[in-house]
């Protein structure tokens, strides 16, 4: 049951990913948010709790070391990726070609960018606090 839940809110998010935009100005404006702020919150939801409520076909995935260290960074991944897409929506938005390549490099410079704060400062602020504060 778990995996029928999780495979429909995979089936959900990427519906939400395909769907056609509006195509005036003012409508395109009124559906992102509501798409961006709500509309996706629910197939989301849905992948975490069937994840959350037990072993999926997707345990195996998320149990190896590569899948467990984004998790770790995860949270770093989600500060630190407003800077550079924030660049990217201005640069699209003033007509400038960013390239599918590009978006790729963004991304993982964002992604390394956070495990580099993580290795380098977020856990050693750990470990220095639980050594200072106690368990």
């Amino acid at each position: 049951m778990r995996n029928v839940i999780l495979t429909a809110g995979f089936i959900a998010a990427i519906a939400l990913n395909i769907a056609p935009w509006p195509t005036g100005d003012l409508a395109y404006l009124a559906t992102r948010q509501l798409r961006y702020d709500v509309l996706c919150m629910i197939p989301f939801t849905i992948i975490i709790a069937a994840l959350a409520a037990g072993p999926t076909l997707l345990s195996p995935i998320l149990a190896l070391r590569p899948s467990v260290f984004l998790g770790d960074i995860s949270y770093g991944v989600y500060i630190y990726h407003w800077i550079p897409w924030t660049v990217v929506a201005i640069a699209i938005d003033r007509r400038v070609p960013v390239s599918n390549s590009q978006l790729v490099i963004v991304i993982f410079a964002t992604i390394i960018f956070a495990a580099a704060s993580y290795i380098g400062y977020e856990r050693p602020m750990r470990l220095y606090l639980r050594r200072k504060l106690g368990p």
